[in-house]
């Protein structure tokens, strides 16, 4: 049995490594001093930093596909899994609802016999995870949703790769009036 529990024990404790090991690194981003840097070096810093705070989400929707696969709001009094991050993280039910709706659709899923699929918008969370688009790009770009649902699979796809390209120059700015 000994075994069998390892490779779980090895996940939970590599998790754990690297969260000690964020909180260690945001640490030293909240209190190192930038005295040393050049204003080059401080904007290369801010990039450094917005490429990894785009990728958060992609980890959420992880954890959530996560919770939903195993029942835990089920098991827990919770009133399904965006009550259980409204009571577990301390945020309001709309911001909870709204991660549950990306990761339903950005999150990685499996087919009904285990095989791992792709999320519902691939292109939208290729570019999530590869850091080009932000989250706000991303709920633009996941509102195709709305389409109508006579279009064709290609169409919608390609849609999507429109949207959240971010070479294309489209921007979730609204443009000056003239």
């Amino acid at each position: 049995m000994e075994l069998l529990d390892r490779p779980a024990a090895s996940a939970a404790g590599a998790v754990r490594a690297a969260l000690i090991e964020l909180t260690r690194v945001v640490d030293v981003l909240q209190s190192g001093s930038l005295d040393g840097l050049d204003d080059h070096e401080v904007l290369a810093v801010f990039q450094d930093l917005e490429a990894q705070r785009r990728r958060m989400p992609t980890v959420d929707h992880r954890l959530i596909t996560e919770l939903d696969c195993r029942g835990t709001a089920t098991k827990l009094p919770a009133r399904g899994t965006a009550g259980l991050l409204t009571e577990l993280l301390h945020v309001d039910v709309g911001e909870a609802k709204a991660r549950v709706r990306a990761a339903g659709v950005l999150g990685p899923r499996t087919s009904i016999t285990g095989e791992p699929l792709d999320p519902l918008y691939s292109a939208t969370a290729a570019a999530q995870a590869a850091e080009t688009i932000s989250e706000k790009h991303t709920r633009i770009v996941t509102t195709i949703g709305a389409l109508p649902h006579h279009l064709d699979e290609d169409t919608v796809a390609s849609a999507e790769r429109t949207l959240g390209d971010p070479g294309r120059g489209l921007t979730t700015q609204r443009p000056d009036p003239p």
